[in-house]
Order: C-alpha cells, then sequence, then structure tokens
C-alpha cells in the first residue's frame, strides 16, 4: 500500500465524498493538476489515464481508509505544500526538544483558503495566518498569503531541433507564484516561503551546485553511501526508510534540480525538474535545530524514514522578510516540468535544462 500511487478518479473521488472544495488545471497533453481548499495543496501532476506522479498517501485510495485520515486530522496529504519558515520559529517551543515539542500551526496548515478561479486557466489560493513565535521571540506574526498556479509552457518550446522530441515524451507543467505579506502595523518577525513537494522514493535526485557546498544538517543518515559527488554535480538517491535531512547554502545553489524516478506499474519512467529563483543577496532564516545562527540555506531535500509512508522532499525556500531583511513583503515563483517517455530522451533533456554536459551527466545517471 504505501508504494500504491493514486489516480485521478479516486482522487476526485475522495474530495466529492466529503465535500472538499477543489479546482482542477488543465495542463498539456491532457494532463491535470487537482488544487485543494484544504491545506493549499497542489495534487497531481495526472497524465491522461496515468496515476499522480508526485507522491499522495496511501490512505487516498480507500473511502474507509481516507474517512479516518481526515477525522484523524492528518496534514500529510501529499502533492505541493506552502508553509512557513524558519521551522523552529514557528513549529517548535522547545529547540533543545524538537521532537517532543513539534506542533504544526491549524493557522498553517490546514490553513483557512480561500480557493477562486479568476481565469479559467488560472487558480488563486488565498489565506491570513496568525502565527505564534518561540526561540526567537514570544510575538504573533500575522501573516497574508496569496498563491498563483497556471499552466507552464514547455521549456523547449522554441527550438526547433527538439520538435523530434517533443513527439515521443508526454510534457506538462506548471507555474506557482507565492506572495508573502507582513502586517506593516506588526513586530517585524523574520518569516520566509517555505514551498515543499513531496516526491515518491525509490528514484534520484540530480543537483548541479556550484563548487562543493557544505551542507546543513537536521538529520544525519545511516550511511553516506545514497550520495554521490563528482565535479558541480551531486546525485542523492532517495532509498526508503532513509531519514535524511539536508540544506543547501543560496550562494552554491543553481536554481534547478531534477528528479528521475521509475514506476513498473504505471508512469515508467518520469523526469521532474523543478526551476525557482535564488538570491545569494538576500536573506534566508531557516536553519538546523541544534545549529543556531547557523543559516542561509535556500534549498533542502528531505527523505523520510517512514516504513509505511515512502516518500521525499524537494523544499524551495523564498526570500525572508521582517528581522534584518528590511522588508516586509516577497514574491517567489517557481516553475515545474514534467516529462515521461524513453530514458535515453530524459537523459537529454536533462543534460540541457539541468545544464550538465552528457559526458558528465551519463558518470552519475542511475542505472
Amino acid at each position: 500500500m504505501s508504494n500504491s500511487s493514486i489516480s485521478f478518479y479516486e482522487t476526485v473521488l475522495r474530495l466529492q465524498e466529503n465535500s472538499l472544495l477543489f479546482e482542477v488545471l488543465e495542463l498539456d497533453n491532457q494532463a491535470k493538476i487537482i488544487i485543494l481548499q484544504h491545506g493549499g495543496r497542489i495534487i497531481g501532476p495526472f497524465f491522461n489515464g496515468s496515476k499522480s506522479i508526485l507522491w499522495m498517501h496511501p490512505a487516498w485510495s480507500s473511502a474507509s481508509a481516507w474517512n479516518k485520515f481526515l477525522a484523524d486530522k492528518n496534514w500529510n496529504l501529499g502533492g505541493e505544500r506552502v508553509w512557513i519558515a524558519p521551522e523552529i520559529q514557528f513549529c517548535i517551543e522547545d529547540r533543545s526538544n524538537p521532537a517532543q515539542s513539534y506542533t504544526l500551526p491549524k493557522a498553517m496548515d490546514p490553513a483557512d483558503y480561500l480557493l477562486n478561479r479568476p481565469k479559467s486557466h488560472t487558480i488563486q489560493l488565498c489565506t491570513n495566518m496568525v502565527l505564534d513565535t518561540y526561540n526567537y521571540t514570544s510575538l504573533q506574526q500575522q501573516l497574508t498569503i496569496e498563491r498563483t498556479i497556471s499552466s507552464a509552457v514547455n521549456p523547449l518550446h522554441q527550438f526547433r531541433s527538439f520538435e523530434k522530441l517533443h513527439e515521443e515524451i508526454n510534457y506538462c507543467g506548471y507555474s506557482h507564484t507565492i506572495d508573502l505579506k507582513a502586517q506593516p502595523s506588526r513586530p517585524a518577525i523574520i518569516s520566509e516561503t517555505w514551498d515543499i513537494m513531496q516526491i515518491r522514493q525509490g528514484g534520484t535526485i540530480i543537483l548541479p551546485l556550484a563548487g562543493t557546498p557544505p551542507f546543513g544538517w537536521y538529520y544525519r543518515p545511516k550511511s553516506n553511501s545514497y550520495m554521490h559527488r563528482e565535479d558541480s554535480v551531486t546525485t542523492i538517491t532517495m532509498h526508503p526508510e532513509n531519514l535524511f535531512k539536508l540544506g543547501i547554502p543560496a550562494v552554491y545553489c543553481s536554481g534547478r534540480v531534477g528528479y528521475l524516478h521509475y514506476d513498473e506499474d504505471s508512469t515508467g519512467w518520469s523526469l521532474l525538474i523543478r526551476s525557482f529563483f535564488v538570491n545569494p543577496s538576500g536573506t534566508y532564516s531557516e536553519e538546523p535545530f541544534d545549529s543556531p545562527g547557523d543559516c542561509g540555506y535556500a534549498f533542502h531535500v528531505y527523505n523520510s524514514g517512514d516504513a509505511a509512508n515512502h516518500f521525499g522532499e524537494i523544499e524551495c525556500q523564498g526570500e525572508a522578510i521582517g528581522t534584518g531583511s528590511e522588508k516586509n513583503q516577497s514574491s517567489d515563483k517557481m516553475l515545474t516540468w514534467f516529462f515521461q517517455g524513453d530514458l535515453s530522451n530524459l537523459f537529454e533533456i536533462a543534460s540541457i535544462l539541468l545544464q550538465i554536459p552528457e559526458k558528465q551527466l551519463r558518470t552519475i545517471w542511475p542505472q
């Protein structure tokens, strides 16, 4: 059950059974994503007749399991979500004991989103949050979040030399803009967008990085066999049940990350590429639990050690507002491109969009 993937039909059925509001956004090649009011989740994408590419909680597959899931107020639906960082300020009351003092604010998730469709190909989510703070301050932070999701054109669409490649692969993609604003009349408390995309374990993350970055460790893995570094490329294999989380400093980030995954039961080979803006001149406030002041991380990789739910996470941080940032609002935009098809074609696409020479990519490409 933990490795199951969920179909578009099953997803819609669960939502309708529980009268949960949602919108369906059409993407290229008859693909779809579902945007939920509950938790502000982006679920999918679903290519025509296929299962979700992103991870979804297995409870989606059963009416009884889903009803229990909701009754238990479980937040871990799957897909893509937006939280607010730094985690140590909004979710952890006692820094010396993070696991036992962790509380996810309801104002953050499921939040109280308004869901609307201003245009046929655009979905918006809006909410106001009042969040308690810990460790840095004991004040309250009042924030407004406005999110805009729309279809994204194939990034290779203007290159005629790739017309044959367009015919041989399935593509879809979407753009996600997150506008974060603090109340100017309130104290300036540091806050930043924290976009989290849940992926199915078993694949390989491909990170083009400048140099050899010093990682920020939140959870260290049992061994380093999951990671391979060569020149300016790092690959991370998302082995099931291997718990770890690491942060990458903004100054080393390229603003692109890839994830290659094979699903023998449904989608076959799929390649996810996320493009996000990184500003080393900006402020990134997220920091490991046991390292006060160790910040500046613009991107994180998390791999769950949960034996029942096999997921990893690609986490993009937005620029901070509030204390030390000299800003009280920010706007962060992310593009996510999905490709399905033959492995050799995905290899070519990854080489171009991740800007990794083919020769180098072949040495680290999973076999």
